[in-house]
């Protein structure tokens, strides 16, 4: 046995209590950790680890305080790992227990501080279980969290982890206790920690003041004058118009693989259906990417051609430039970069041919691009290229793709409890000084993978305030969040929606997980499972697009032959029936344009 466990182990014997009591087996095991942590990650040196006794944790356990000095690239930059005494099966069924709190966040309006909790393995490929944020104020909180093990995690290589790579905090952790239940247990009747947001209240204030700038900014009225041939008015015509499209875009990302592979197939066909049913916006999630590209360019385009020519979909590419080398991906990127190092001018060329030959290949079947892609944590080609690289990218982009909007996208804006104020301000500035240098950038994507920080909406709207002094749109991308309560996800989902589609300088809410059958990033996420019933996120998505964020009017033109429409904005189809059963069809768009339109009946 290693030294470590001789010295340092501590079996901790858990009680488990009589509301999950079916679950105490002979079989479950309580998991040995070690007593004394390890402090580790890229960014150590930034952190502070301290033990604590269980006189200073009111009596929770032993523990710790891990003090983030300086916040690193990424939250796995500053880590405390407790090893542990036995590995996981593929099947078991685990659960871990700690207690938290913060003791110095000062500088978030809500004294809270951030932790990321897994167990997992200890090196490649890094397998994982019991993985989720949490975020905990100035009280102890009991955080409970259960689950199946995906994959095996082998003794000797596997820990538990917690991330401490945030904005300056202080959080305290005792009492932890993690067992395996065996394969036998239900994971759903283990105590779990319920998911709370504030402003899920059904009386919140910001929810009625944002649907009240839902009813000011998203609908418009028009006059509607029903006239013959000879412009004379025709009273008491029934006059039916329908929203066909909205003007906002809802979106979700689509696998161009998949669909290619299963074109013909019936799973494709449903794939395609439920598509233009129930979105007006598609991304390309994956098949643009530059190694994508480089492989197999008709897998895109093949999707693009189909999405160009037969549907009305706007459609949003993703992605031109994406300047780190962790996704710099092409077939020879290591002896590329090497060389980039005496000559970058040779890179640079690279980047430019390489942007040059999508844009040309979908010129006009992309509507909207993102031009660069997550600045902040992947840089290293910006640094050795020149700041001076995002204004030059952009401008390439409006060359070769002169009517599409171009979008400066990046993550952890909205995430990480809205609370990363560093890397909001790093974007911020970058594109107040990229379109200060004459880069195009027409809006900013803030990516929506929330994990399971629920960003309150009222924080979500001063975070879009901020950036709309940029005089730029806002786009909502890449919308995801983890689902341990199904309940509160759906309204979750449901409130981020009305939020941000009350914003006026919002024009966008794009979901990343489409149908859980693909191999899709978060498949509990999709707004589909895989019998195509609606998961929570859909769930909540149709309800408010397909139901509440509807117009269908059925009115009657006075004396002068006119119906005032009042509907969201967008596109309508609008039926006129006349007194004397003559019929027509007209195709209408509502907008902040409130010029009467003549409807003329032959």
């Amino acid at each position: 046995m290693p030294a470590y466990r001789l010295l340092a182990l501590l079996l901790i014997v858990v009680m488990a209590a009589p509301s999950f009591a079916q679950n105490t087996a002979e079989n479950a095991r309580h998991i040995g950790i070690a007593r004394q942590p390890i402090l580790g990650g890229e960014a150590a040196s930034d952190a502070r680890l301290e033990m604590l006794r269980d006189d200073q944790t009111d009596g929770h356990g032993h523990g710790f305080r891990l003090t983030t000095v300086k916040q690193p690239a990424h939250h796995y930059s500053i880590e405390v790992r407790f090893l542990l005494d036995a590995g996981f099966k593929a099947g078991d069924v685990v659960h871990a227990t700690f207690w938290a709190r913060s003791r110095d966040a000062a500088r978030y309006e809500t004294s809270e501080a951030l932790t990321l909790f897994r167990v997992q393995r200890t090196g490649p490929p890094w397998e994982r279980t019991l993985y989720r944020e949490w975020s905990v104020g100035p009280h102890w909180r009991k955080c409970t969290i259960a689950s199946r093990v995906d994959k095996d995690i082998p003794a000797g290589q596997i820990a538990a982890v917690f991330s401490g790579g945030y904005p300056r905090q202080a959080i305290e952790v005792a009492g932890l206790t993690i067992t395996n239940y065996g394969p036998d247990a239900d994971p759903d009747t283990l105590e779990q920690s319920t998911f709370e947001y504030v402003g899920m209240e059904p009386d919140a204030p910001w929810r009625r003041d944002a649907l009240e700038r839902i009813e000011k900014h998203r609908k418009a009225e028009i006059p509607l004058r029903v006239v013959d041939r000879d412009g004379r008015p025709v009273p008491n015509a029934r006059v039916e118009a329908i929203l066909s499209r909205h003007d906002f875009d809802f979106g979700v990302a689509i696998s161009a693989t998949w669909l290619n592979e299963n074109w013909d197939t019936p799973e494709g066909r449903r794939y395609r259906e439920e598509l233009t049913r129930n979105f007006n916006a598609v991304a390309i999630e994956n098949a643009l990417k530059w190694s994508w590209w480089e492989r197999e360019p008709e897998t895109a385009l093949r999707t693009l051609d189909w999405l160009h020519k037969e549907t009305d979909l706007r459609i949003h590419g993703h992605v031109l430039v994406w300047p780190g080398l962790e996704k710099f991906r092409t077939t020879d990127a290591q002896p590329l970069w090497e060389a980039a190092q005496k000559n970058p001018d040779m890179l640079r060329a690279r980047i430019d041919a390489h942007m040059q030959s999508v844009l040309l290949a979908t010129r006009g079947m992309i509507d909207v691009w993102d031009v660069v892609n997550e600045a902040y944590n992947q840089n290293e080609i910006i640094h050795l290229l020149g700041d001076e690289m995002i204004v030059h990218w952009f401008q390439r982009a409006r060359r070769f793709a002169p009517k599409a909007t171009l979008i400066y996208n990046d993550f952890a804006l909205l995430g990480q409890s809205g609370r990363n104020k560093i890397k909001q301000q790093f974007v911020y500035d970058l594109v107040k000084k990229a379109r200060d240098a004459g880069a195009p950038i027409d809006a900013i994507g803030l990516q929506a993978h929330l994990g399971s920080s629920y960003t309150p909406p009222e924080r979500v709207l001063a975070i879009i305030d901020k950036f709309a002094e940029l005089d730029v749109n806002i786009q909502i991308t890449e919308y995801d969040i983890s689902i341990i309560d199904p309940v509160v996800a759906e309204q979750y989902t449901r409130d981020l929606m009305i939020a941000v589609f009350s914003h006026p300088a919002v024009t966008t809410f794009q979901g990343w997980n489409y149908w859980s059958a693909t191999p899709t990033w978060m498949p509990e996420a999709a707004y589909f499972a895989d019998d195509w019933s609606l998961q929570p996120i859909g769930r909540a998505y149709v309800q408010l697009v397909q139901n509440e964020w509807q117009t269908h009017e059925k009115l009657r033109t006075n004396r002068q032959g006119v119906a005032r429409l009042r509907g969201f904005k967008g596109d309508y189809d609008v039926h006129v029936l006349t007194p004397d059963g003559r019929q027509s069809l007209h195709a209408v768009r509502l907008s902040d344009d409130n010029t009467a339109i003549d409807l003329v009946v032959e």
